[in-house]
């Protein structure tokens, strides 16, 4: 059997990047498998040097961009290089995709349209468009992220979900909707960098000489007060320094060391040694469970659905940090964190997925 995979792969972000090798190193184990190289330049203009555009946000960002120009330089070749040599690419065209007899939408905000195009608009792609009649369609852990859809949208929604064969996706609330949209099940399974175990990610993966010693990771995406109030709180309390993995500009003088050229195998290495993880990112969540290190996760707003609901799956939810309020309860008791349960319950969870995922491909 021939499996295609068509999901968010080519950017330099950790997470997607991730995700798609995790799931298709997963399917590899059994069958043959690539990922379709469908260029959406909305999200693969990120592996661009400069990024340009005429809106005052992009104009914003290529100034960015020109003063971390010598950063940039140095990771983006790390992710072309690992989305070249890792991710076992095919082209996106008729010949390539024709010789697939199952399809997959993979993980990430693939159905999320403020995140994969400019002007708000579904990618068709993204939903299998171009599948003939005989070939197996099936949905993982497909993501629409916060987006709330209009009631034309939906309608547009439903015909494209109606086209699968088997439907999932990576949040409980979306699964449940999803489910009223389509008028059938929508799974809820895990996102696929929680398919592979600690183990699986070192021996693929790891460069354990990256960074060594003890330290506090933050990874995140927006630098808010109160992120900057936890690692304040954190930072005097564990006696550790800081290091913050993450492409942008310069974050606080709390940090000790701003890592912006990580690639992906290095961004593996990081979470694999650090002695405790603050992060707002659903992925840097994901890793912090795979890698079982103490953690917490100060809430992004909006997308914090994707963290609390793969943290109450596994019973972590109260490492969730909302507000002042939740930063003033934190103690000596919250820096160390006992992952039997919730291994238990990520062990049990990951089978299930695992399960339906490879049922559907042997269909």
């Amino acid at each position: 059997m021939k499996v295609g995979i068509i999901t968010i792969h080519n950017v330099s972000n950790y997470g997607a990047v991730l995700q798609a090798y995790a799931l298709k190193e997963l399917i590899k184990t059994k069958y043959d498998v690539s990922i379709i190289d469908y260029d959406n330049r909305h999200v693969s203009k990120s592996l661009d040097y400069v990024r340009f555009g005429a809106s005052f946000h992009s104009c914003l960002g290529t100034v960015k961009d020109i003063f971390r120009i010598i950063p940039r330089m140095r990771v983006i070749p790390k992710f072309k290089r690992f989305i070249s040599e890792d991710m076992d690419i095919v082209p996106y065209n008729t010949d390539q995709v024709d010789k697939f007899s199952t399809l997959i939408s993979g993980s990430d905000q693939i159905w999320n349209p403020a995140c994969v195009s400019s002007d708000k608009t579904f990618i068709p792609e993204y939903f299998l468009s171009f599948a003939t009649p005989n070939q197996n369609k099936i949905a993982y852990a497909s993501s629409c992220g916060a987006y709330q859809y209009s009631s034309a949208e939906e309608t547009v929604l439903g015909d494209y979900l109606g086209a699968y064969d088997a439907l999932s996706t990576r949040e409980s609330k979306t699964s449940k909707y999803l489910s009223s949209v389509v008028g059938r099940e929508v799974e809820h399974v895990l996102d696929p960098t929680l398919l592979l175990q600690k183990d699986e990610w070192l021996d693929r993966l790891s460069d354990n000489n990256f960074r060594e010693g003890d330290y506090i990771l933050l990874y995140v995406i927006k630098k808010t007060p109160l992120l900057k109030k936890v690692i304040n709180k954190l930072k005097n309390e564990l006696n550790a320094k800081v290091i913050l993995c993450e492409q942008g500009l310069h974050f606080d003088s709390i940090v000790d060391e701003h890592i912006r050229d990580a690639g992906p195998r290095d961004f593996i290495s990081l979470f694999n040694n650090a002695k405790f993880v603050v992060t707002d990112s659903f992925h840097g969540t994901t890793f912090s469970l795979t890698f079982n290190k103490p953690f917490f996760s100060v809430s992004p707003g909006a997308n914090v659905n994707r963290i609390s609901s793969l943290l109450e799956v596994v019973g972590l939810d109260s490492r969730i940090i909302h507000d002042e309020d939740s930063l003033k309860s934190i103690n000596s008791s919250h820096y160390t964190l006992d992952f039997s349960e919730a291994n238990e319950r990520l062990d049990a969870e990951r089978q299930k997925s695992k399960d339906y995922l490879f049922s559907n491909l042997e269909m």
